[in-house]
């Protein structure tokens, strides 16, 4: 029987190389047959990542697949995990893996559905594989990002509390940092969370004005532009102060159920970021709303954009509070969001008597947390969570603990 089966392989490895060498030189000529050969690549690492998924190699070769995958199919470390990993994830998502090997789904797409369903449980798989197995078929001349997308919402939509932790650690690992280079220039680089960065953004498009015509070979770069309007600002030129616009969307077919998703709109590339339900109630306290009604991915209702705090009123609440009011922080006014008391979304005033300033983390926190605040009439804030009561003074220093 193995004498059998080695030679069944032997035979159909000569009919592969065979068939490779006979398309090769008719593929380097037509970019058609290139992209078959690509597509065929494809459904050939799917029947691999199949035989992974079954413990074939581990078996056979007696090794961790990642090591007999480096040694025998000269694959890199990141690419041999990557390859078993998606063996294990698409173990107990049959649809998925069979949306793969017969080309429905190209390696691609395949990894950025592994990648955004890895945090999720077995149970969860199970039902987001049904997703896919149903969504596949009608999405063949769609983006291919369309269903990783669909992937990723879903996963979203069951793991709330990853989606938080993301934004936390985003907001935690925020920083811009410089590295002076030989000739004179310096590189900066750094990362944000997306609420910074939206604003940010919009600040640099609002003091940079209109695109340049690209037409024309002196005109310059968006980038260029974003950067001359970067120290235009930090000189101290006068601009209107920037807050991200949060597209707010609702699914007709969700309104019942209370499902709704928000995104932030910015000028950069790719789709608008997801914000947690947290991440959402933080952001309204301080930005435009655009309200958009959908009914199966069409547009059906806008309504009017809700105008973040006016620049008089939001003047007024920095200047009673000089930085993040929230006990034992000491982050400086240019940090900080106007957080409003009272919801916005309850009815909440946009006015000194209900907004006070709290830094990015701090606002999280009040959100998340459950924090009470009390605004007295002479700037005194009371922040209590379950039995701790701590006095904020306008302007005078840390809060203590209340009496």
């Amino acid at each position: 029987m193995i004498a059998v089966e080695s030679s069944r392989a032997s035979d159909a490895r000569r009919h592969l190389s065979a068939t490779i060498d006979a398309l090769q030189s008719a593929v380097s000529d037509s970019p058609e047959l290139a992209i078959d050969a690509l597509r065929a690549a494809d459904r050939l690492i799917a029947s691999a990542v199949a035989a992974i998924a079954r413990g074939v190699i581990d078996s056979a070769a007696g090794l961790p697949t990642p090591l007999v995958l480096q040694m025998d199919a000269r694959a890199v470390g990141y690419e041999a995990r990557a390859m078993t990993r998606t063996a294990s994830v698409l173990s107990s998502m049959p649809r998925t893996l069979a949306a793969f090997r017969c080309g429905l789904l190209s390696w691609s797409q395949t990894r950025g559905i592994v990648a955004a369903i890895k945090p999720c449980r077995v149970e969860d798989r199970i039902e987001i594989d049904r997703l896919i197995g149903s969504q596949v078929p009608s999405l063949i001349d769609a983006d291919p990002d369309r269903i990783v997308e669909i992937v990723d919402d879903e996963v979203a939509r069951r793991r709330r509390d990853l989606t938080e932790r993301r934004e936390e650690r985003a907001v935690e690992r925020s920083f811009i940092a410089f590295q002076p280079r030989l000739g004179g220039r310096t590189m900066f680089y750094g990362e944000g969370d997306t609420a910074s960065v939206a604003t940010l953004v919009e600040a640099l498009d609002r003091a940079a004005g209109a695109p340049a015509n690209q037409e024309d070979d002196d005109a310059p770069t968006r980038a260029q532009q974003r950067y001359d309007a970067l120290i235009a600002l930090a000189g101290g030129s006068a601009a209107p102060s920037a807050r991200p616009l949060v597209l707010a969307t609702v699914d007709v077919n969700d309104l019942t159920a209370g499902e709704t998703a928000a995104r932030v709109l910015w000028n950069l590339a790719g789709r608008a970021p997801r914000l947690s339900p947290i991440g959402t109630e933080t952001m309204l306290c301080d930005s435009a709303v655009l309200p958009v009604v959908f009914d199966n991915g069409q547009p059906i209702a806008v309504g009017n954009t809700t105008q973040p705090i006016p620049r008089r009123i939001r003047r007024a609440v920095t200047t009673r509070d000089q930085g993040c009011r929230f006990p034992g922080c000491d982050r400086p006014v240019a940090w900080t969001d106007a957080h409003h008391i009272r919801p916005r979304s309850h009815g909440g005033a946009s006015t000194p008597a209900n907004l006070i300033s709290l830094c990015r983390r701090c606002h999280r926190r009040i959100h998340k947390r459950g924090w009470r605040i009390e605004l007295e009439p002479d700037g005194v804030a009371l922040f209590t969570h379950r039995a701790r009561r701590y006095r904020s003074d306008p302007a005078t220093g840390p809060p203590r603990a209340a009496p």
